[in-house]
């Protein structure tokens, strides 16, 4: 049987449990989840794989995805009824596809349809009963319930251990700032975390971070001394914010910061590099599984083609920042037979500079940034969409967090937490200077400020740069 992590009898335990007894459910759980993902045989295959094919060329990768692809079209025709059906629809047959260029004639797979047709997507080979189902935050507005065997999870932490995280051990002391929800939401004194001794791990609530908090919160952080740290970037960055803002210092610094789920925004980087006296490591992936970047030593991310293939489909659109072309990102995924995705839109984009090569040698198309990764666009009056805030974001002064959210066309409201700095006369003029720079003049964009202590979080902890209230039939 399959790992099922959380039940409802469980969460109940846990939520009615005294501290104590809620760091011995969270270590089993952790314990549980190490066994899962590790104590497999076919890890350490798997792990070793990962670490030769980091050094393939770029002709050996596109020789090997070439033959996973051919792998997971057939399967999915045979095993799967929805892309049977698809195909048949299609008026095509994975015969017809001889070629990378052919992957054209292969409708694309939409959110849409995996939220309405998940259970119609696992093979005829598994029952839905012995996999690890999971939801999706949806934070995209469309949550959906995710499907994979052992083997999917097994590949997705072999290739991470095996070429993203330089110089770490999973086994060492760490902390975790993601959205497990581990306290009473109304609790308003320490502990803000929960320990998972099987992991060796510190989880840290992202819920219940304010500057009343937070002290608390870096106090426990230097005690407990972590090699290194995980998580949202802006909640890791809130940290970072704050211990700088306070002069504060952070005595040992961590060997890293490895961020994911979100866009690491420039100024988040920064912070968190400046605070902790140490290097950020971003990693881009999903909840399906669906596709992987990673940050290697030369600064930028790059594609694992060995993971799955990530089309790189043309928008006409130019990056603001560097004037590079921004791409929608399509993905097949090779590591999940029980429940493949072929040709499946995310909703990211990418911005690549085409001639951008990887100065450690690596293989795969160098990444200058992914953005968009919620999904969520602000939509002017004219129809122009834009999904990328950080560009305007990162120019405006004295403020701690920023979200921009839309309800009807043309007209935006600036959600902003200022910092002690920020002066209203001065900074909030500039500041909507900064973004009539890209979303036009009144006629376009009408911009609203709104003040607040604290911006709320998605119910999976994530912080969203943009959120979207807009139908879909303007999307």
């Amino acid at each position: 049987m399959a790992y099922k992590g959380e039940t409802s009898i469980r969460r109940w335990l846990y939520n009615h449990s005294p501290v104590l007894f809620q760091n011995i459910m969270a270590s089993i759980y952790g314990y549980q989840k190490i066994r899962f993902r590790y104590h497999s045989k076919e890890y350490p295959k798997w792990y070793e794989f990962y670490k030769e094919t980091a050094n393939w060329s770029d002709d050996k990768l596109r020789e090997y995805q070439w033959q996973e692809v051919e792998e997971i079209i057939n399967y999915a025709y045979e095993h799967v009824p929805y892309y049977r059906k698809k195909f048949d629809n299609a008026h095509i047959k994975p015969s017809d596809i001889k070629s990378f260029d052919d992957l054209s004639k292969i409708p694309y797979l939409e959110k849409e349809e995996v939220r309405l047709h998940s259970e119609e997507l696992i093979s005829d080979e598994y029952r839905k009963e012995d996999l690890f189902s999971h939801p999706t935050s949806g934070s995209t507005g469309t949550p959906m319930m995710l499907y994979n065997d052992r083997l999917a999870t097994i590949r997705n932490y072999a290739i991470r251990w095996a070429q993203c995280r330089p110089g770490l051990n999973r086994k060492d002391k760490n902390v975790n700032f993601t959205g497990l929800e581990l306290l009473d939401p109304a609790q308003n004194k320490p502990p803000f975390w929960r320990m998972n001794w099987a992991g060796r791990q510190r989880l840290y609530s992202v819920f219940h971070m304010n500057d009343e908090t937070l002290p608390f919160y870096i106090d426990d952080l230097i005690k407990f001394n972590p090699v290194w740290m995980y998580g949202y970037p802006s909640a890791i960055y809130t940290v970072a914010e704050f211990i700088l803002r306070k002069r504060l210092d952070y005595p040992v610094p961590p060997k890293a910061i490895i961020v994911s789920s979100e866009q690491c925004l420039p100024h988040y980087r920064q912070a968190m590099e400046q605070a902790f006296k140490t290097k950020v490591w971003d990693e881009y992936g999903q909840g399906e599984m669906a596709g992987l970047a990673f940050e290697c030593k030369c600064g930028k991310l790059h594609e694992k083609p060995e993971y799955a293939l990530m089309e790189f489909v043309p928008t006409g659109e130019k990056d603001d920042e560097t004037g590079f072309d921004v791409y929608e990102l399509v993905c097949t995924s090779f590591v999940n037979k029980a429940w493949p995705l072929i040709r499946y839109r995310v909703g990211d984009l990418a911005v690549i500079n085409p001639d951008a090569k990887c100065s450690e040698g690596l293989a795969g198309k160098v990444i200058e940034t992914i953005y968009g990764r919620t999904g969520h666009f602000l939509i002017a009056a004219d129809g122009t969409k834009i999904s990328n805030i950080s560009v305007m974001a990162k120019k405006c002064r004295n403020i701690q967090l920023m979200q921009v959210v839309q309800e009807e066309l043309g007209r935006v409201k600036l959600v902003i937490v200022p910092d002690e700095n920020y002066d209203k006369q001065r900074d909030e003029p500039f500041t909507i200077e900064q973004f009539r720079k890209k979303l036009g003049d009144e006629s376009r964009m009408k911009i609203e400020v709104e003040y607040v202590d604290q911006i709320p979080l998605t119910k999976s902890g994530k912080y969203l740069s943009i959120v979207s209230k807009i139908g879909k039939e303007h999307l």
